[in-house]
């Protein structure tokens, strides 16, 4: 069976290239016809890819974001393996156990009494659970990128030490909790607290161009 138009209900033919309506819209170049023919025409409108708005192809087959990613990866590398060995100095990765204090200097009345409570809360002891590695890239906080589970059984996300976030971020919370590692882990186990994509540095690229993280 021929198919029909949806527009004149004839067949053999369809809205995009029906006869009668453009036919209808000529006589009319206000009415009905000529309405349903410009969103007929619209369709026909050539999509243009949203990250170079180049004709022909997709964001997701887009050979110049594919490009842009490589570059990307390949300077997030350089960042990670500067990263990783600073944390291997320390002995900081997954399985790592930490004693929690206070910052030495005075804060005031208030905010010491805060950050005591913190320690309080954890036990006065943790130990690393892993990283959120979205936020251990170039780019990143550092702000909330450790996880630790405290002596206490409280799960949370915490800057990093102050001797090493000071090294990659400049707003490093020095007033805030002190880490010391007094339990350290084997370069093995800092290079396998980060997962094969965060080595590659798809997450750092990611970051650095704006993409979603996935």
């Amino acid at each position: 069976m021929a198919r029909r138009c949806g527009f004149c209900g004839g067949r053999g033919h369809n809205r995009r290239n029906c006869p009668v309506m453009r036919e209808k819209a000529k006589e009319d170049p206000t009415g009905y016809a000529a309405y349903e023919l410009s969103k007929v025409e619209a369709k026909k409108t050539v999509r243009r890819c949203s990250w170079c708005n180049e004709p022909g192809h997709t964001k997701r087959t887009c050979p110049d974001l594919k490009a842009a990613i490589a570059r990307e990866e390949g300077r997030a590398r350089v960042w990670n393996k500067t990263f990783i060995d600073k944390l291997k100095e320390s002995g900081l990765g997954a399985g790592s156990l930490l004693r929690i204090t206070a910052p030495s200097q005075d804060l005031g009345p208030s905010r010491i009494n805060w950050i005591n409570d913190q320690v309080k809360s954890f036990g006065g002891m943790a130990l690393v659970m892993g990283f959120v590695e979205t936020e251990c890239v170039s780019r990143g906080a550092f702000n909330s990128c450790m996880i630790i589970r405290g002596a206490t059984g409280l799960r949370r996300r915490v800057a990093l030490p102050y001797h090493i976030a000071t090294q990659f971020y400049q707003y490093a919370w020095k007033d805030y909790l002190q880490f010391e590692i007094v339990g350290k882990v084997s370069d093995h186990q800092v290079v396998t607290s980060f997962s094969q994509k965060w080595h590659q540095g798809t997450p750092g690229a990611r970051s650095v161009l704006g993409l979603a993280q996935n």
